[in-house]
């Protein structure tokens, strides 16, 4: 029991220091399901506001919100963290909801 405990422990720990990178301008879990503000655990902090009224659901890992398309969304304010000038990649799970073919 003890160290499964110690292995979940130390793999909880493993993700978290891995989100402290500095060149991780911005990453949210959305594992809060905090009905405002979404935390970025970057070490910038670059905490996002919920716009509209997304759903909090299930994902992949944790949590998850569910936008409607229309008028949801998650604001970060502009910061110099984010004033980005370089190539970049940005890594999102998406789960469009149904098949979608050339409609975009």
């Amino acid at each position: 029991m003890l160290l499964i405990l110690l292995t979940v422990s130390l793999t909880i720990l493993s993700v978290l220091i891995e989100a402290q990178e500095d060149s991780l301008v911005l990453y949210f879990s959305f594992d809060e399901e905090v009905e405002e503000e979404i935390k970025d655990l970057s070490v910038h902090r670059n905490h996002g506001k919920v716009s509209g009224k997304p759903k909090w659901g299930k994902g992949k890992l944790g949590q998850s919100l569910a936008f409607d398309a229309v008028d949801d969304q998650v604001v970060v304010p502009t910061t110099e963290s984010l004033a980005i000038e370089v190539a970049i990649t940005m890594m999102a799970w998406v789960n469009p909801g149904k098949e979608l073919l050339n409609d975009w």
